[in-house]
This record gives structure tokens, sequence and C-alpha cells, in this order.
């Protein structure tokens, strides 16, 4: 017969016993789940109505427990979560099912203790057919912002999460300390401490990251750019050798409309930035004063001081107004400013 129930306090031994042997030489030599078992108990984040152990015949032969843990978004908003572990199973009766059943037991306890998200650690084939998914899915990160592939994330409540990035930090009892683990391990009965392959598995898995996927908004907000910008001129060749002689544009073929006079021609530079030159039989040709509205002003980054202190006096010696630099200015930008073809001012930077 099969029972899940709270674990007593005449549980303790032998659920730390059946976890020592759960997990004996599994993520390294020795282990240190039934040392935490042990101190989880004491702490003030540990959560005995979700300490759950299961029953066969009368027989304790596996158990959950639970620590809260907590997520702050981006804001240093606060919202209180739940971590579990060890799942422990004894190993004779484990691939068995009943790790399972204990996870979906305590699923339901924690949602009718309020609770609406877990975060665990662990190997991802062992988690996500009970509903755990990878925590870049979730945009729940490490506080050094990182996603590690061992981390996993179940909403008990869809949406719970709605989509914000998420830091997460658990209780520090987690934190346990291998040292004080393993002396504590020495004063129960002698097991054979020993390398396997597990442990291996167990290292690449606790050092590997993933990706955190696009939210809807970063793609759209990445999926924007400035394609180019344009500019009417009354040289149209004059502007062009300016930006080719000057800048290094490419110039394209160019487009002439026989109906309406309007000529027009892309010029593409380095980065792929792209600059449309156009002129007409009739336009305005207002004056361009420094201080006005609208688009004022085109910046070339040229790689480095020097290039743009020798371009500077080039286009000096070249009869063009310097109006400012090179100088580094009050936010940090080192850069000259120069009228260029037909009174539009150029800026030139690093």
């Amino acid at each position: 017969m099969l029972t899940i129930r709270k674990e007593r306090e005449a549980d303790y031994r032998s659920v730390e016993d059946l976890t020592r042997k759960a997990f004996y030489n599994m993520y390294m030599p020795g282990c240190v789940e039934h040392y935490l078992v042990h101190t989880m108990r004491g702490h003030e984040d540990f959560i005995p109505e979700l300490d759950l152990v299961l029953e066969l015949d009368g027989r304790v032969i596996g158990n959950i427990m639970y620590t809260k843990a907590r997520l702050t978004d981006e804001k240093g908003a606060e919202k209180q979560i739940l971590t579990f572990g060890p799942v422990a199973v004894a190993p004779e009766h484990q691939r068995k099912g009943y790790g399972k059943l204990l996870m979906e037991a305590s699923f339901e306890k924690a949602k009718e203790l309020g609770y609406d998200v877990i975060v665990i650690f662990g190997s991802p084939a062992n988690y996500v057919s009970r509903g755990f998914r990878s925590c870049a899915k979730y945009h729940v990160c490490l506080e050094d912002g990182k996603y590690p592939a061992a981390m996993l994330v179940k909403e008990l409540v869809p949406g719970a999460l709605d989509g914000r990035t998420w830091f997460y930090c658990d209780s520090p009892v987690m934190a346990v300390s291998e040292e004080e683990a393993l002396r504590y391990d020495d004063t129960l009965e002698k097991l054979e401490r020993r390398h396997q392959p597990s442990q291996e598995e167990f290292y690449i898995m606790s050092h590997s990251f993933v990706e955190p996927e696009e939210k809807p908004q970063d793609r759209a907000e990445a999926a924007v750019k400035i394609e180019h910008t344009a500019m009417y001129v009354n040289d149209l060749e004059g502007a062009k050798e300016f930006f080719v002689r000057y800048f290094g544009a490419k110039a394209g073929a160019g487009y002439h409309n026989q109906n309406t006079g309007f000529r027009s021609c892309f010029l593409t530079f380095g980065d792929g930035a792209r600059l449309e030159i156009m002129t007409r039989p009739v336009m305005e040709d207002p004056e361009k004063t420094p201080a006005r509205t609208g688009l004022i002003h085109m910046a070339f980054s040229v790689g480095s001081r020097e290039r743009v202190e020798e371009l500077t006096a080039r286009l000096k010696e070249d009869g063009y107004q310097v109006l400012s630099g090179p100088r580094t200015t009050g936010d940090g930008y080192y850069e000259s400013c120069v009228v260029g073809i037909e009174g539009n001012q150029i800026e030139i930077t690093i």
C-alpha cells in the first residue's frame, strides 16, 4: 500500500539514510544531500508543510523537501517562490514512478499554500516531464545574469512570471559546505567513496549555460533600424564627390525621373549605413542656421583620434569651415564639427 504523508520526527534517520544511499557517488565521491536534509529542517526557510514522505507497506522509501526562495525583477520588486531538493527515492525503488508521485503531491500542496512558482537545479531529463522548463524560457537568471542549463522553472499557476526578467536567489541553507558534509558522513555507516561516469556528466551540466529566448518586445525592437537617411542638394554630383572623397562612400547607379526631373543616388558607407542624396528642378533652399529644429548633422565614426584630427585638417585645408574641435565633449566624445557640402553639418568622431 502506498501512502504520501508529512514527515515525522521518527522518520528523520530513515529519510537521511535513504537520501544518502540514493545519491552516494552520483555527483561526487560520497555525497552531500543527506547532510542538507540533516541541516535543512532547522532552518527558517524550511517549509514543514511540504516535507513529504512516501511509504510503501509501512516503510518510508521516498522523500521531498522544500525551502523558500525568491525572485527579484529589474525594478527591485521581490516575489516569494519555492525550491525543492533533494528528491530521494531508495535505490531499489527508483525508476518506478515514485518520485513523480511525490512531486505531483507536493505541487498540489504548494498551490494550496499560495505558491505559484518553483525553481530547482537538476538534470532536465528528470524534470521536464513534470512541467519544468529551462530557466531561459522564463527569463529567470542568476544574480550575475547567467542562465544555467541545470536551472529549471515550473509555473504552478500559468502566467505567474508574466514575461519579466527575474533574478533568482535561493535560501542560504542550500549553500552546503562539502567539507562539513563529508565530516558528517564520516560519522555514519561506512560506504565506499568512488569515482564514476555520472560525476563527469554532473560537472558538464553544472558548468553549462544557455542563452535566453528573445522576448516578443525584444524581437520587435531588434527588427527596427534606420534603413537610410536622405537629403536634398542643389549639386548632386558635387555632393556625391564630397562623400566619396572624404568618407569613402560607394555610390549607386542613380535614378532619374524623366517626367519630374527628380534625381537621386544612394551612397553606402563601410558599416552598411546608407544616405540618399536627391535633387529636383525646383526646391526651397532656406538658410541652414546652426541652431534650428529638425535633423541637424550627420556623424561619421572614423576609428581613432588621429583620423578625426587628420580628416578635420584635410577638410579645413580644402576650404570647409570647422565649427568646433577636434575636442573631447562634456559627454565624453572626441569629435569635430565641420560645415560640409551645401552648408550641412558633419560630425567626425572616433
